[in-house]
Parts: structure tokens; C-alpha cells; sequence
């Protein structure tokens, strides 16, 4: 059983309301912002990465990308990746 696992970068494309973004930590990283700025997409997109949930422990959720009417957007691709280190080993 990993005893550390630090996230060294976290990237999200096309994930709820998020186009893109990317995230890379030095250690610890706060996050803050205004409501409706992305915070719990954020800790959604990490949660649903490392155990196929969101942050409200859900493992049904809408992760699509919505339009200004909010009408899912199609034929696009949803993608959360990180990167991490176990252990000391990336």
C-alpha cells in the first residue's frame, strides 16, 4: 500500500464546464477562486481520474461540456490526466 502519493500535474480537456487546463504543482497548491470559477470541476475531474467518482462520491455524473443553452456539445473528447508520485516514484 503507497504510504505518498503527491499530484505533480493535473490537465483537463473538454471535462464539465472546463475547455482546458492545467495545473502544475511544486508541492502544496490551494486552490480558490469566485463561485462558478471551476473549484469542485477541478476536484471532480481528480476524483473521477483516481477513483471513477466525482467529489460527492457519484459515479454518475455529467462530465460533458454544455453549450451557452445548456445543450451537450457532441463529438468532442473529454480528457483528465495526472501525473503523480508514489513513493518517490513518478
Amino acid at each position: 500500500m503507497p504510504k505518498n502519493i503527491q499530484l505533480l500535474s493535473l490537465k483537463l480537456r473538454n471535462f464539465k464546464g472546463v475547455r482546458d487546463f492545467s495545473l502544475e504543482s511544486q508541492g502544496d497548491t490551494s486552490v480558490y477562486g469566485d463561485n462558478e470559477a471551476g473549484k469542485t470541476s477541478l476536484f471532480d475531474a481528480f476524483t473521477w481520474l483516481m477513483f471513477d467518482k466525482n467529489s460527492m462520491n457519484q459515479s454518475k455524473f455529467a462530465i460533458k461540456t454544455l453549450d451557452e443553452n445548456n445543450k451537450v456539445i457532441n463529438g468532442i473528447e473529454h480528457e483528465v490526466e495526472g501525473i503523480m508520485m508514489v513513493d518517490g516514484i513518478t
